[in-house]
């Protein structure tokens, strides 16, 4: 399989964004806009990650918006101290990071 780094790197950071996400439905409905971002950035994230493993050629634009959702969800969890929240950030920076360093 090609990209086994990548795929798992998109995998975790699919989990913390579900783990935010539910976590912060229990929490304040302030987190309305965290839940929503979360939740995108999982999907893109798995979408990707499937696609990758699938060994598909077509990615680069798929990639792209997956650094786009991952800055942007992290940009909003790091406006919240919850540890959820801190987690999340810190998955989904690795996360772009790592489909920037792809991508090059």
């Amino acid at each position: 399989m090609k990209n086994p780094e990548l795929i798992e790197t998109l995998q975790n950071c699919t989990a913390y964004c579900n783990h935010c996400a539910d976590a912060s439905l229990n929490e304040d409905p302030i987190l309305v806009e965290c839940i929503q971002k979360a939740h995108a950035c999982a999907t893109v994230c798995t979408a990707t990650a499937s696609l990758l493993a699938m060994q598909y050629s077509d990615i680069r634009g798929m990639i792209e918006y997956c650094i786009k959702l991952c800055k942007s969800c992290t940009q909003e969890c790091e406006k919240h101290e919850h540890s959820h929240c801190t987690k999340c950030a810190e998955a989904c920076r690795a996360c772009a990071d790592a489909c920037i360093s792809h991508l090059s």
